[in-house]
């Protein structure tokens, strides 16, 4: 039987005993806060006689059983024996061995768990317990932890944001806390988790932990936090987007930030000209900010999409190469002339006098062919030779992937599409309005037709025979901007289990509309095929817009958004994923749940294959 020191009739007492820490595994002293080191535990209170007994008891028992019915009983048991429950909770999570993993399935994940069901219904007798003390030290407890679902379960478990004003001091002593050997990227993700989870965004500025998480590549963080705060939305994109406005370049203005703000481990391959233009553009997109609050964008974007229009408009003749070069001096642009004669490789010999003239009275043009002097060379090489990026790539050949971007080849698109969902419909006895979910485990004959693509001879017939078009992934990609104003739609992507088809919207978009209206009847309003995608709207939105052809098809048919099905999962039925991810996040994108279901993210978002 446990042993047990008694203080009232059926409760455990909280003192220490004779044991010695040494004995009990522990770590000596009480708990005094956060730790120096932010990649230790913090020091554990020694455990009394009958509840460190009580303990090996339950892992040995966990070792045996893992979650289950002998083991929720023994912790409820404890939690109605003891005098704080809450207090007692956090001190048992924290002698877990796996306390520093947090993982859902872990003993410490466990104890948090069955607490919170044991305490329902005893809320109010419970309360009066739940002192400001106790909340504190549960903050400061499980604030190192990289699990997030941890973090919530017990941020919602000691009803912190019921008083979550007062863990501010906590939370700014974990922004003002440096270490050398890397504690500062562990104290700013647990400064913005908590000031997100507690609603605290209207306490903090851009520079708190916002700057030095972007700084470091920690984005899921810093979107979760900025989600609920205009404000600091609208700050953030205009920091960004004044770096990109910065005439000689971001680097020092980033070196003087990272020296101002003390950020360690920066990863400075992220942040150049490109990378910070994608960002911006992400945010201004996500969270629908008007065009003025990135003007240095809008100009990026417009002389780039200048460029590719130029670049495609001369080709490759040297005369019109010149003659580019000639209306661009006449505009007085000297500068875009020296990233035109070094693009096309104009030997100096040939540039004009004027040119040449305003090159050796301003020798620092002669040292950039760009819009600035950021790097773009360098930043373009490290990205692209990072041993470091670990990514997901689904294994399909060249061969297996076709451009639709002429009416015959779109004929046969179609009629793989048209027969396989015919076969589909015959094969499970259903009719054209049958919920596809209904003849999911029928069998479906394969495709069978020689005649299919005469004119792609990339792509072989055993290929496209073997094809069974149930389930496709659907993705749509667009032009770049000019300024603030989005082009038409460019590209939609299709991709089958064992092949992807790339339907070149700008080419055959006007070209053939009795096409496009057979693809929405075949495909779009065809419920035999379930059309996977994420956040599916903006691009079933941008395919109406710009095929109009498609406007009358009802867009509710064999439509499915992983996005509102990861929502509804998660809160609904609180459903585990097979992987945790390697940054402790909350946004919701693609590549996080990628993350999630494979261990390793797609390198962007695209299709869903």
């Amino acid at each position: 039987m446990m042993a047990r020191q008694v203080q009232e009739p059926g409760r455990y007492s909280y003192g220490t005993s004779h044991l010695s820490s040494h004995d009990r595994g522990q770590s000596p002293g009480y708990y005094s806060g956060l730790s120096l080191n932010p990649r230790t535990l913090p020091p554990r209170e020694p455990l009394d006689e009958a509840t460190f007994f009580w303990l090996t008891n339950l892992k040995r028992l966990w070792a045996r059983w893992k979650r289950s019915d002998a083991v929720n009983q023994m912790i409820h048991e404890y939690f109605a024996s003891v005098l704080n429950p809450h207090e007692a909770t956090l001190n048992i999570m924290i002698h877990c061995d796996d306390f520093h993993q947090g993982k859902s399935n872990s003993l410490s994940h466990t104890v948090i768990e069955e607490f919170e069901r044991w305490r329902v219904g005893k809320e109010s007798f419970l309360l009066s317990q739940l002192t400001p003390e106790v909340q504190l030290k549960a903050f400061n407890t499980i604030i190192r932890q990289r699990n997030p679902n941890l973090v919530k379960v017990v941020f919602n478990t000691y009803e912190m944001l019921r008083v979550k004003e007062s863990f501010l001091p906590a939370i700014r002593d974990l922004i003002r806390q440096q270490n050398v050997q890397g504690g500062e990227i562990l104290n700013c993700l647990g400064a913005c988790q908590s000031a997100t989870l507690l609603k605290l965004e209207e306490y903090f500025s851009t520079e708190d932990f916002l700057v030095p998480l972007i700084f470091q590549d920690k984005l899921l963080v810093a979107e979760e936090f900025l989600q609920t705060s205009p404000r600091l939305q609208h700050e953030v994109v205009a920091f960004l987007d004044h770096l990109l406005g910065r005439r000689h370049g971001v680097r020092e203005e980033i070196d003087r930030i990272i020296s101002r703000l003390q950020i360690p481990e920066v990863k400075r391959d992220k942040l150049y000209s490109k990378p910070l233009s994608k960002l911006v553009a992400r945010l201004v997109k996500t969270y629908k900010l008007p065009p003025e609050t990135c003007p240095n964008l809008n100009y990026r974007r417009s002389v780039d999409s200048w460029r590719e229009m130029a670049r495609e408009a001369v080709g490759n003749d040297p005369r019109l190469h010149r003659e580019l070069v000639d209306k661009v001096i006449n505009q007085g642009a000297f500068k875009e002339a020296k990233y035109w004669v070094d693009e096309f490789g104009i030997p100096r010999s040939d540039w004009p006098g004027s040119l040449v003239a305003v090159i050796n009275n301003e020798p620092e043009l002669s040292a950039s062919n760009s819009m600035d002097q950021s790097g773009e060379e360098e930043w373009e090489y490290s990205w692209d030779k990072d041993p470091q990026l670990e990514y997901h790539i689904f294994p399909l050949e060249h061969d297996c992937i076709t451009l639709v971007d002429t009416p015959a080849v779109f004929r046969d698109f179609l009629e793989a599409i048209k027969v396989s969902a015919d076969n589909l419909l015959r094969s499970s006895g259903t009719s054209s309005t049958t919920p596809v979910y209904l003849a999911k485990y029928r069998y479906l004959p394969h495709v069978s037709s020689p005649s299919l693509y005469p004119s792609c001879p990339s792509v072989p017939d055993p290929c496209i025979s073997s094809m069974n078009v149930k389930l496709v992934g659907i993705d749509c990609e667009w032009k770049p901007f000019f300024g603030s104003k989005k082009n038409d739609l460019a590209l939609i992507q299709v991709a089958l289990k064992h092949h992807v088809f790339i339907l070149d919207a700008m080419t055959m978009g006007q070209g053939c509309p009795d096409l496009w209206r057979e693809f929405g009847r075949v495909f779009w309003d065809n419920e035999g095929i379930v059309k996977l995608g994420f956040n599916l709207l903006n691009d079933l939105l941008m395919m109406k817009t710009s095929l109009p052809e498609l406007e009358s098809c009802k867009g509710n048919l064999g439509f499915l958004d992983l996005h509102l099905l990861w929502r509804k999962i998660t809160k609904d039925f609180h459903f585990k994923f097979p992987f945790e991810g390697k940054d402790a996040g909350f946004s919701e994108s693609l590549a996080r749940l990628v993350e999630l279901c494979l261990g390793t993210s797609n390198q962007q978002d695209g299709p869903v294959l």
